[in-house]
């Protein structure tokens, strides 16, 4: 029950905090290893786990929960409509650095390069600002 309690606590706190405006600015890899080796930490105690982190994010816990890693693309994405359907006003600019992120690459739309890093990364595609391909060729 105990351990419980600290997934859940990693979860709502820890997890979020570290992951804070990563849906617009790419955090370094470096950083999301020492956040993933903290949470392992808080959850067994002492300063390194003797423990796999795959295992334990696949077998003794949620991983989308106390593993920062996993979700990273999520927010993005999350965020990404977020912004597209509350804030009209941007949907201009976001159809100008989209065909821009299209034609001349990522340093010309950072925060939607992002959104096209978690696309492929789901091995998705991007066709439009509002249409994505899933593999199995859903919408």
């Amino acid at each position: 029950p105990f351990f419980h309690f600290k997934v859940d606590l990693i979860s709502a706190l820890t997890i979020p905090k570290g992951l804070f405006a990563s849906s617009v600015q790419q955090l370094r890899k470096k950083d999301l290893t020492s956040l993933g080796t903290d949470a392992l930490s808080a959850l067994f105690g002492g300063e390194r786990s003797p423990h796999c982190a795959e295992i334990v994010y696949t077998v003794v816990c949620s991983g989308h929960r106390t593993d920062p890693q996993q979700p990273l693309h999520y927010q993005c994405l999350v965020m990404f409509r977020r912004i597209y359907t509350r804030c009209e006003d941007l949907r201009t600019l976001i159809h100008k650095s989209f065909y821009a992120l299209q034609h001349r690459g990522e340093e010309v739309a950072r925060p939607l390069s992002l959104v096209q890093r978690a696309v492929r990364f789901l091995g998705w595609t991007w066709v439009s600002p509002t249409v994505f391909i899933c593999v199995d060729g859903c919408q």
